[in-house]
């Protein structure tokens, strides 16, 4: 299973370096009140991630294990693993058709922050 994670969704998450925030590995967070998803049975995570220029990259990691993390004094659950490779970086007219999962048939950006599929 895939586990997609959607950083476009969430205006203070655009471009967040997880790495740099959570140490090596980190690739993703979410809020303790987020929805639960199970990561233990996705074998591998897509990252969608708007950088700064507003390009899109999509970033598949294999997923070793999830841990928490603070940002800002607030806990949250963060998830590693290891980069396996970077697509990208797409305008967003370009990226809805490299990994459509992640938008909708207007051809924005999904409202959810994680789904496995």
């Amino acid at each position: 299973m895939i586990l997609y994670c959607n950083n476009c969704c969430i205006e203070n998450r655009k471009g967040r370096n997880h790495e740099s925030v959570h140490g090596p590995g980190a690739f993703y967070d979410l809020d303790p009140g987020d929805p639960p998803q199970s990561v233990a049975n996705a074998q591998e995570c897509l990252v969608a991630t708007r950088l700064p220029n507003g390009l899109i990259t999509f970033g598949r990691f294999r997923f070793t294990h999830e841990g928490p993390g603070q940002i800002g004094g607030q806990l949250v659950r963060v998830f590693y693993g290891h980069l396996i490779e970077t697509n990208g970086p797409y305008p967003q007219t370009q990226a809805v058709n490299v990994e459509p999962t992640f938008f909708n048939v207007n051809g924005a950006f999904n409202r959810w922050k994680t789904l496995l599929k």
